[in-house]
């Protein structure tokens, strides 16, 4: 069970990492921030009425990105430590460090997703979904480990 929630502290911390490099490294807004703006404002008009909107619209997306970059690096880290130690307080800690940015990321692209009209791209809501629950079972297969 220790190695159990080792390994799921692990991914989704992976998953953290691969999102915020996906968010940091593109150049560009993805397809589902223009179909969120696009009942008001179309992708042509943003770029050359409101470049500076366009701008910090992209200026955020690579704050995000480096956020859940240092997320995934900072929950990495305490996964190492807490591999090695084991304890439940840093298993809490371990937890609710990875849960609060992600339940907040969850709680932001399911309103994004529910905003967009049907037929347009929609932000992948349901990865939030799948690292919560790795979250969960890593810490409920914690609490049933067993110190060695």
């Amino acid at each position: 069970m220790k190695k159990t929630s080792i390994i799921l502290y692990y991914l989704s911390a992976l998953t953290a990492l691969g999102f915020g490099c996906l968010y940091f490294f593109k150049p560009n807004l993805m397809d589902y921030h223009y179909a969120f703006i696009k009942p008001n404002i179309s992708k042509e008009l943003l770029a050359t009425e409101y470049p500076r909107v366009l701008e910090l619209m992209q200026a955020f997306k690579k704050i995000i990105g480096a956020c859940l970059i240092g997320l995934s690096i900072g929950s990495g880290i305490l996964t190492y430590y807490y591999s090695k130690n084991f304890n439940q307080i840093g298993n809490l800690g371990l937890m609710f460090s990875l849960l609060i940015p992600n339940a907040t990321l969850l709680a932001i692209s399911y309103h994004v997703a529910h905003s967009i009209p049907e037929g347009e791209s929609r932000p992948p809501w349901m990865l939030s979904v799948l690292v919560l629950g790795l979250i969960f079972g890593a810490f409920i297969t914690s609490l049933l480990a067993k110190k060695d």
